[in-house]
């Protein structure tokens, strides 16, 4: 085969093609045509696309930067209307995270979601269970949000509305002291998040059992668990709750101002800091004592004992 006939062939073949171009330029309705091509090409893609491949891939990449075992359940996912996820199980260091009845829906554009890493949207989880220790909290859950996450890790920026409706907590001890379960109607926060810190502006909280505010901020760090607590919680002193200890809660409750408890520390053990105490040690006038004994005055303390 002669190549230089070939090149010859080749050669012709492009000197050619621009003519042929203009000319089909010039039939009736070829730009309509081409603009339908190129938009039906698109609605094939967004239709076709494995969403649920790129959710699972998604928690497979949560589960190496957590460095825990997360189970994910069916997924039917919708671009019209809400998505939804029976359950998903994150195991925890003492613990685990357990979600289900999930609905979802997420504003769906491939370079907000595929290229600058953001979520936004709503969810929804009618049983929601988060158990450590001996410690469990129950709830329905809803959120709003706009989460913009970095190549692994917690998001970095963006905002989070919160709302916990007929929420359950139990386990929960404070100086020794077993709190009794207690109930909230609703619990409501919005946040927002800034180079990996979350600031809580509000956080109301309403039940039969406890009622008050919290206000602060969270470090997120990559294990969940290790993130660092700056939380200023105001209890309203009328709580069912507080009533039950106010022995414990000794003279914390004056004037009727919010009892105010600060938490600090990691997730996973805060440190509870309480009005009545002062860099972790409890103020002596203000220390809850036994019905019928008195301070020891100032005076007899650090005294010799006599034989």
């Amino acid at each position: 085969m002669d190549v230089n006939s070939i090149r010859a062939g080749i050669r012709a073949f492009f000197q050619s093609l621009g003519g042929r171009l203009r000319e089909m330029w010039k039939l009736p309705y070829v730009k309509l045509y081409l603009a339908a091509a190129v938009v039906l090409t698109l609605v094939f893609f967004v239709m076709t696309f494995p969403y649920e491949l790129l959710i699972r891939e998604q928690f497979h990449n949560l589960e190496k930067s957590m460095g825990r075992s997360i189970a994910v359940g069916e997924i039917d996912f919708s671009l019209f209307g809400n998505s939804e996820i029976d359950s998903i199980v994150i195991s925890l260091q003492d613990g685990e995270l357990v979600l289900k009845d999930i609905k979802f829906n997420i504003a769906i554009n491939p370079y907000t979601t595929l290229v600058k890493k953001t979520l936004r949207g709503m969810i929804s989880i009618q049983d929601f269970r988060y158990t450590l220790t001996d410690t469990t909290v129950t709830a329905a859950l809803k959120s709003d949000f706009d989460l913009a996450f970095p190549e692994s890790g917690p998001p970095a920026d963006g905002f989070l509305k919160l709302e916990l409706n007929n929420a359950f907590l139990k386990g929960i001890k404070i100086k020794d002291f077993d709190v009794p379960p207690i109930k909230f109607s609703s619990i409501r926060g919005d946040s927002t998040i800034q180079r990996g810190n979350l600031r809580l502006a509000s956080m109301k909280i309403a039940g039969p059992d406890l009622q008050g505010n919290i206000h602060g901020m969270l470090s997120l760090a990559k294990g969940i668990a290790s993130s660092n607590l700056n939380l200023t919680i105001e209890l309203d002193p009328d709580s069912r709750v507080l009533e039950d200890y106010a022995i414990l809660l000794g003279g914390a409750k004056k004037n009727g101002e919010n009892l105010k408890i600060t938490l600090t520390g990691p997730l996973k053990n805060p440190k509870a800091t309480f009005p009545w105490t002062k860099g972790g040690k409890e103020k002596e006038k203000d220390r809850p004592r036994e019905k019928g004994k008195a301070p020891v005055p100032e005076t007899e303390k650090d005294q010799p004992v006599e034989d």
